[in-house]
C-alpha cells in the first residue's frame, strides 16, 4: 500500500483557484494603497474604547435667593451718610525727609452738594442694579467657567502611498452635537493667559462706589501741582519752538502713505488639513476636514472637537465616529467610540 503522506492534496476546483487569485490580487492592491490607524484618547493621552464624562449645568438663582443676597449686600455696604468736614481748610504741609519747603500748603476742599447728590441718587443705586444683574447672570458665568467636554481622534497613514483627496468626517450619533474648538492664533492665546489670572475677579461683584469726602491737595504759592493736566502743560510749553515737533509738512499726512498694500493670496498647502467647507461655529451633528494629499508615515494627525449636550436631560448615550475616505482608498476606515455623559443640575450661591 502507498502511504497516505505520499499522496498529493486534492486538486482545487476552478472556483477555488479563482478565489485564491482574487485574494492575492486584493492583497497586492492594498499594499499599494494608504492604510489608516485610528484611535481615541482622553485628556491624559490614554487610549480609550469608551468615552465617559460628566457635565454640570448651573440653574439660575430664584427671585428669593437674589433678594436675600441683595439684602446682605446692602447690610455689608450701606449707603454712606458721612461725607467729611463741610468747611475748607488750609495748613502747612508736613515735613518730607526732615525738610520743609517754604510756601507749601495742604488745602482741603469739602465735598460739594452735587458730588453728594450724584453719589446718593446715581452712583449707589446704579451699583445696586449692577450687582443684581451680576447675581441674576451668575449661572451663565459659572457655565462659561465649566470645562468644555472635548474628544480627540488620532489618525495616521501607515500605508505605502499618500492618500489623495482625503476626507475625515467626525459624526455624533445620539442626542448630542459636536463642533471644533474655537480658532485661536498665538496672540489670542497670550491674551487668554493674561486674562486667566483675573477671571475670578472679573466674574465677581463690582466694587461699591466711593462716597465723596473732600480732597486734599498740596500747593506751592497758591498753585496746585497735582492737577492731571499740569505735567502735560509743562511738557507742551517746553516743546514749543523745537524744530520738527509741529512743522511736519503735508507729506506725512499724504493719503498715499496710508494705502493698504496689495496682498496676493497664497496657494493652499496640499499637505495641510482644512475644514470643509468652513470651520463650524455652532454645534451640529457632524463636521468634515479635507486634505489634498495626506502623507504616509508622517505621524498621527489630531482631530479635536467639543461635545455639547442637551440641558433638559440627566444622561446622554450615543457614539462618536471618525471616518476616513480617500480617492485611492478602496474601503473607508472608521472608528466608533461609545459615549455616555451624566448631566448634573446644580445651583451655587
Amino acid at each position: 500500500m502507498i502511504p497516505d503522506d505520499w499522496l498529493l492534496p486534492p486538486e482545487k476546483m476552478q472556483t477555488e483557484k479563482e478565489l485564491a487569485a482574487l485574494k492575492d490580487e486584493n492583497a497586492r492592491l492594498k499594499k499599494a494603497e494608504p492604510s489608516f490607524a485610528i484611535r481615541c484618547v482622553d485628556g491624559t493621552d490614554t487610549e480609550v474604547e469608551r468615552y465617559e464624562g460628566s457635565y454640570i449645568w448651573y440653574e439660575a438663582l430664584t427671585d428669593a435667593e437674589v433678594g436675600e443676597l441683595m439684602d446682605r449686600l446692602k447690610e455689608r455696604f450701606p449707603l454712606e451718610t458721612d461725607f467729611g468736614p463741610k468747611e475748607p481748610e488750609e495748613r502747612d504741609a508736613p515735613q518730607t525727609g526732615g525738610i520743609r519747603i517754604p510756601g507749601m500748603k495742604q488745602v482741603f476742599t469739602p465735598a460739594t452738594d452735587d458730588e453728594i447728590a450724584k453719589y446718593r441718587d446715581e452712583a449707589y443705586p446704579q451699583w445696586l442694579e449692577r450687582c443684581e444683574e451680576v447675581l441674576r447672570d451668575h449661572h451663565r458665568t459659572l457655565r462659561q467657567e465649566e470645562p468644555v467636554l472635548e474628544f480627540m481622534f488620532l489618525a495616521e497613514n501607515r500605508g505605502t502611498r499618500p492618500a489623495t483627496d482625503a476626507l475625515v468626517t467626525i459624526e455624533a450619533r445620539g442626542n448630542f452635537q459636536i463642533k471644533p474648538p474655537p480658532y485661536k492664533n498665538r496672540d489670542d492665546q497670550q491674551v487668554d493667559e493674561v486674562d486667566d489670572s483675573d477671571k475670578h475677579q472679573a466674574s465677581g461683584l463690582p466694587r461699591p462706589p466711593a462716597a465723596p469726602c473732600g480732597q486734599r491737595r498740596t500747593s506751592i504759592g497758591g498753585r496746585s501741582h497735582d492737577h492731571p493736566l499740569h505735567a502735560l502743560d509743562v511738557l507742551n510749553r517746553s516743546l514749543r519752538g523745537v524744530p520738527g515737533m509741529m512743522d511736519y509738512g503735508s507729506s506725512v499726512l499724504d493719503p498715499a502713505r496710508f494705502r493698504a498694500p496689495i496682498i496676493q493670496p497664497k496657494a493652499r498647502d496640499p499637505n495641510s488639513f482644512f475644514y470643509k467647507p468652513d470651520r463650524p461655529m455652532m454645534p451640529q451633528d457632524a463636521f468634515s476636514i479635507e486634505c489634498d494629499q495626506w502623507r504616509h508615515e508622517n505621524g498621527e494627525e489630531p482631530f479635536v472637537g467639543e461635545i455639547h449636550v442637551p440641558t433638559d436631560q440627566d444622561q446622554v448615550d450615543g457614539a462618536l465616529v471618525c471616518r476616513i475616505q480617500a480617492g485611492n482608498l478602496s474601503k473607508p476606515e472608521s472608528k466608533l467610540i461609545p459615549l455616555r455623559i451624566a448631566i448634573q443640575h446644580a445651583s451655587r450661591l
